[in-house]
């Protein structure tokens, strides 16, 4: 009878030491983005996205949005975990040129062979409050897909949770609907997450163009999304290669991150039976 209930003890000490572990998972990966208080208008600041928890994902389409009527993105910096998935054979676009104007950071990762678990800082933004500022204001992430999807299994929608930046400024009052703080969720937040980029902000005119670059004054406060997209004639930004983001590379990974996935997993395989079929020869 002792023996069974010294087995019985070290068995509840076992799950008691599990249960931590097994909470954390189902947690899923936290994205995080640092607040700041009281800054200047036109004082600039700092906001890291940074990433923790224990998840593992193949394919991810994540979004940062601001105001771009009251903040103006003046740099963005790669950090360890960019630099890190940027080592590997994997897909990862970094676009914050093309839809500047909606205020949209867009980050597309695709993984064909080992998942995405990097915990770290993403990467840094600054910055800039523009004149005329007269309400707080607010940085949100919005996940348009986050997926478990490897290579001849299923695409499994993964956990996580968002923390987003609010930025008082200095005289500034809270907007009337409230702060986005940000949420839990599974796979994506896309329909819950609101976007609080203005309604009357459109595309930018081209050079020599007298229309079409039309926004309210700064400091705005609106909620709803934007019926304007970006035609053919946006500008593409450049990677730190120099090399061109194709803006239709967008188009797959909002169709689906298996998609980009199925096609560097493609790729992977190709390689790998070339190198198999050298080695036989």
């Amino acid at each position: 009878m002792k023996k069974i209930a010294t087995i019985f003890t070290a068995i509840l000490l076992a799950a008691a030491m599990l249960l931590p572990q097994a909470m954390l998972a189902d947690q899923g990966a936290v994205f995080t983005m640092n607040g700041t208080d009281n800054v200047p208008a036109g004082g600039t600041f700092d906001v890291t996205l940074s990433v923790s928890g224990e998840y593992a994902v193949h394919a991810a389409h994540l979004s940062v949005e601001y105001d771009p009527n009251s903040l103006e993105l003046v740099g963005l910096e790669e950090l360890d975990v960019m630099k890190s998935l940027r080592s590997g054979n994997n897909l990862v676009i970094l676009d914050y040129e093309t839809l500047a104007y909606q205020g949209k950071i867009k980050l597309g990762i695709g993984m064909p062979t080992d998942a995405m678990n990097a915990k770290g800082d993403i990467f840094k933004m600054t910055f800039k409050v523009k004149d005329g500022v007269s309400v707080n204001q607010q940085i949100v992430m919005i996940v348009n897909e986050f997926v478990n999807a490897p290579v001849g299994g299923e695409s499994t929608p993964q956990a996580f949770t968002t923390h987003n930046a609010i930025i008082t400024i200095s005289g500034a009052k809270d907007p009337e609907g409230g702060f986005n703080r940000g949420e839990e969720a599974v796979g994506d937040n896309k329909t819950s997450a609101p976007n609080y980029q203005p309604t009357e902000t459109k595309q930018p005119a081209e050079s020599g163009d007298p229309t079409g670059n039309t926004t309210p004054e700064p400091g705005a406060d609106s909620t709803k999304a934007p019926d304007t997209k970006p035609n053919d004639n946006t500008k593409t930004p450049s990677n730190n290669n120099g090399e061109k983001t194709s803006g239709k590379v967008w188009l797959f990974i909002a169709a689906g991150g298996v998609v980009v996935l199925g096609a560097a997993a493609g790729v992977a395989v190709a390689l790998s039976k070339k190198k198999k079929n050298n080695e036989d020869n």
